[in-house]
């Protein structure tokens, strides 16, 4: 059982927990009013079960001063990270080798300097060390996934903020559909199979590497009955350290197609 569970599962859910390592180290602050833990038999034996009494609250965790205590810290703050609703490491200054948050205190550290301490802190993030494969997946339980409905831009066929993948063998009219789309768009007039689907007018951005915007580009739309000053065509990219117009590439353009939109 992890130490001072009564104590800790009585206190305020807002209160921030310290982790420590050691049960002197944890006493030592709840002498000074702090929420406080620990786990028996020291660093390196944390448990998956401990992590359940400190889920939804913030916790910093306070190594000892050498590498099993930063191993330790670790170890704690992965259980915890998805699950706590804040995770800081403090590494405390001026500890010596092997010193921890009882040496702290015992050399003029005080309960405010600590809590200023822990507020200034960042959120831990997990580094590489020494080679270490840090990367992880990141795995969501679905029964913790809140159900929301799909907002549609063409009613059952084109989902709005997601991707749309438009495709059709040569000739069969993929570039005049398209330019349809837009017009659409720019009007909020409705669809083909729903014209009653009215919405807000927007705007549209077209990447173009075949027809040209004077001859067809914009023939099309007039004749699809689009709002022109809504339809904008990216025709290259004037690079900062290359003279003249570039073709715009998918490849290393996307940042600037960001930016347009």
């Amino acid at each position: 059982m992890i130490y001072r569970l009564p104590e800790l599962l009585a206190a305020d859910t807002s209160d921030t927990v310290y982790v420590v390592e050691g049960e002197k180290d944890a006493d030592q602050l709840a002498a000074l009013g702090l929420v406080t833990t620990t786990n028996p038999q020291g660093a390196g034996k944390w448990r998956e079960e401990y992590t359940a009494a400190l889920v939804g609250r913030r916790v910093v965790i306070l190594p000892d001063n050498d590498k099993a205590g930063s191993d330790h810290a670790r170890m704690v703050a992965r259980s915890l990270i998805g699950k706590a609703s804040s995770v800081k490491v403090l590494e405390l200054p001026g500890l010596p080798l092997k010193g921890d948050v009882s040496d702290y205190l015992a050399h003029g550290g005080a309960r405010d300097s600590l809590i200023e301490l822990a507020q200034r802190c960042p959120e831990w993030v997990e580094r590489a060390e020494d080679g270490e494969h840090t990367s992880r997946a990141l795995v969501t339980r679905v029964s913790d996934v809140e159900t929301k409905p799909v907002d549609w831009l063409w009613p059952d066929r084109i989902p709005l903020g997601k991707f749309t993948l438009f495709q059709g063998d040569p000739c069969v009219g993929k570039s005049f559909e398209t330019l349809d789309i837009a017009a659409r768009v720019s009007t909020g007039n409705g669809w083909p199979d729903s014209p009653d689907s009215r919405a807000v007018p927007g705007d549209a951005i077209l990447l173009s590497a075949e027809d040209d915007v004077a001859d067809t580009i914009r023939s099309r739309l007039e004749a699809a009955g689009a709002d022109l000053s809504r339809v904008h065509v990216i025709s290259g990219v004037r690079r900062t350290a290359k003279p003249g117009i570039s073709s715009f590439s998918l490849a290393d353009d996307l940042c600037i197609l960001e930016h347009e939109l």
